[in-house]
């Protein structure tokens, strides 16, 4: 199965190091930044211009067994989390079959 999960850049590093500590090795991430709205004529739109403090996010394509699918995800939330930074409820996840 693979997992998808986008994260904070800045916990990139930690969420790999106890993946690889946990066996998970097949990880591949991705730099990106989130869409931004840009207003035309009082309507929003989206908008690949990004201005200069947007949200940056990594997104992590992880393959792994049905069975560590609920561990994966609970070590990505719990070093998200740890992390005391400004709305760290940043991260989605996406399981693929």
């Amino acid at each position: 199965k693979l997992v998808k999960a986008y994260i904070r850049p800045m916990v990139l590093e930690d969420v790999n190091t106890e993946l690889r500590n946990n066996g998970h090795s097949s990880m591949t991430a991705f730099e990106g930044e989130g869409p931004a709205d840009i207003l035309i004529r009082g309507k929003k739109h989206g908008s690949l211009s990004f201005p200069a403090m947007h949200t940056h996010i990594v997104k992590l394509e992880i393959a792994a067994e049905s069975e560590d699918i609920e561990s994966t995800i609970k070590t990505i939330q719990l070093i998200s989390i740890s992390i005391e930074l400004p709305s760290t409820d940043f991260f989605y996840f996406y399981t693929f079959y």
